[in-house]
């Protein structure tokens, strides 16, 4: 999973169709968090070089996460989190302005997975809280 920015300026210079995705994961021992770093690629193909290629660090974000999970479960959260919180503008600014007119780009190599709202939801359970 990804993001797809339409237009994107980088230093004077319009870029069509800009590639936004995760380049860096760290669990954050003490707090038990994930720290993100989203970052920019003229393209996906780019994105994919073994070179440092990436444009320039796009959002730092942290996520509430526990240990233990895999991987793309990871970072489809984190997707689902920034696609809820770009929608409400009001609490979110910040997300809202960087990520309001971006596109999903999904992966074929993906397994499919259920939503962080189910995820959340079975959390809830587990945790011995109810669901709405």
């Amino acid at each position: 999973m990804a993001f797809n920015k339409p237009n994107y300026s980088f230093k004077g210079l319009n870029i069509k169709d800009a590639y936004l995705r995760i380049s860096n994961l760290e669990y954050l021992y003490n707090q038990k968090k994930i720290a993100y770093l989203i970052s920019v690629y003229a393209n996906k193909s780019i994105s994919k070089s073994e070179e440092e290629t990436r444009l320039e660090d796009y959002y730092v974000g942290i996520i509430d996460l526990p240990l233990g999970g895999s991987v793309p479960d990871i970072l489809r959260m984190i997707y689902e989190d920034i696609r809820l919180k770009a929608q409400d503008a009001e609490a979110y600014p910040e997300i809202a302005e960087k990520f309001a007119d971006c596109a999903d780009v999904l992966e074929e190599d993906v397994p499919a997975s259920p939503s962080y709202a189910e995820l959340a939801a079975a959390n809830q359970i587990l945790m011995g809280g109810e669901t709405a």
